[in-house]
């Protein structure tokens, strides 16, 4: 309920002060596990992802941003939760998995920090191993904006990508490396 209400508010407020335009968002599965992999230009981008689809959408964020106590309470209602990107969080990475497995919707931004100007190669793998290993479909998603007031914010979905030639194997850094290219791809081209 939190959820929807939020989600509600946010998205009058952001139509309000934004020309939003979501190209799409059909391409996106209505049931099972998904995972949204999109680039990240801007602080609001989990936001623009959240009010555009009509699923529930869970993210993870650096574990700095629940040190205050309001803060921290919001964004665990709306089902964020925390990562320690100062190494391997396996906790972190489980959570999201049991996300997946319940056949939930969850978003990262590959490239593990906001970055303008995206080079595929500076993306981390670990999409492609929640993929794998969450048994879930990817579909990129490209957001183009500069953010500033009234200006567009295109967000667009492209085709679901699966991988599960890789179910069952055991995944090297070069097969992580592949996938995570391959929808670095896919993301680059929804960029224009």
């Amino acid at each position: 309920m939190f959820y929807r209400i939020v989600k509600t508010l946010l998205w009058m407020y952001y139509h309000m002060i934004f020309r939003i335009r979501v190209i799409g968002v059909e391409e996106i599965p209505e049931q099972g596990a998904v995972i949204l992999c999109a680039n990240h230009i801007h602080a609001l981008d989990p936001f623009m992802l959240g009010i555009s689809i009509k699923r529930k959408l869970r993210f993870m964020a650096k574990k700095e941003l629940f040190d205050r106590k309001l803060v921290s309470w919001f964004l665990y209602k709306a089902g964020v939760f925390p990562i320690d990107r100062m190494g391997t969080d396996i906790e972190a990475i489980k959570t999201a998995l049991c996300i997946l497995k319940e056949g939930g919707v969850f978003g990262i931004f590959a490239q593990g920090t906001r970055i303008k100007q995206g080079n595929i190669h500076e993306a981390k793998s670990g999409v492609a191993l929640l993929a794998v290993k969450g048994n879930a479909k990817v579909v990129p998603v490209g957001i183009s904006s500069s953010y500033r007031l009234f200006s567009p914010i295109t967000i667009r979905f492209g085709k679901p990508l699966s991988f599960e030639e890789y179910k069952g194997q055991r995944l090297s850094g070069e097969a992580l490396g592949e996938i995570t290219y391959k929808i670095m791809e896919d993301i680059t081209r929804l960029l224009i």
